[in-house]
């Protein structure tokens, strides 16, 4: 089956961008640059005020690591089920412990204090144009997989597969070569950008999920196929 093409979907209003920042002085530097680059602004101290915000309406979520309380990964997975978003993380641990648990979490970029304000941007602007990019086709049909690319959702033998938004994310960048090996490396820097390709045990953990999701109504066959020490690739024969 012929690989399909992408293209950015054409830009409209300004995105909205939604800061959680519990400081004061480095929420009001993070809104000065981010509105300063074109983006319309709303900033919230915690993540708790932004679940409970009915105006919250993000295009993008920029979340100080500290402002989410006790249970960050929690709080990070409340968010993500309730806005559906990309999400770019900060905060000033910088081990590299802490980024792989908020990756396998399924932010799409973090970013250890401190930083400068054009990188902050710069990235902000990265992971929109990587949520953005859609194919030209709006449904692909592989086998018993069907992929609804518009609506963002996914079908397997009729039936309806739940994935966050990370795992559809992977998944279209296998279905976007169905058949052919796509290397680790570029589905990390399609993902997660280019930053990231050393996150390989990263990605074993969301094609892990993904994988599971896929074959909970088909068992028998595995639609994910691993090729050891190169990549994945999206299964199109019986």
């Amino acid at each position: 089956m012929a690989a399909l093409s992408t293209r950015l979907a054409p830009a409209t209003a300004p995105a909205s961008i939604v800061v959680i920042e519990h400081d004061f002085k480095s929420a009001q530097a993070i809104r000065r640059a981010v509105a300063g680059a074109g983006f319309d602004v709303r900033v919230v101290e915690t993540a708790a005020h932004a679940l409970r915000d009915p105006a919250v309406n993000p295009a993008c979520i920029v979340l100080h690591l500290c402002s989410c309380g006790a249970d960050a990964i929690q709080r990070m997975s409340d968010l993500q089920s309730q806005f559906d978003v990309p999400l770019l993380v900060f905060s000033e641990l910088s081990a590299e412990e802490t980024k792989v648990q908020v990756l396998e979490a399924g932010a799409d970029d973090y970013l250890s204090k401190p930083f400068g304000m054009r990188e902050l941007v710069a990235r902000v602007r990265a992971i929109l144009r990587r949520a953005r990019r859609t194919p030209v086709a709006q449904r692909l049909q592989v086998g018993d997989l069907e992929i609804d690319w518009r609506a963002r959702r996914v079908y397997r033998g009729g039936n309806e597969i739940q994935l966050t938004r990370k795992e559809f994310q992977i998944l279209g960048c296998l279905a976007l070569s169905p058949g052919e090996v796509v290397s680790s490396d570029s589905m990390l820097a399609q993902a997660w950008g280019s930053g990231f390709v050393h996150y390989s045990q990263t990605l074993r953990v969301h094609i892990g999920r993904l994988r599971h999701k896929l074959n909970s109504t088909a068992p028998a066959k595995n639609l994910i196929r691993t090729v050891p020490g190169v990549g994945y690739a999206l299964v199109t024969g019986d």
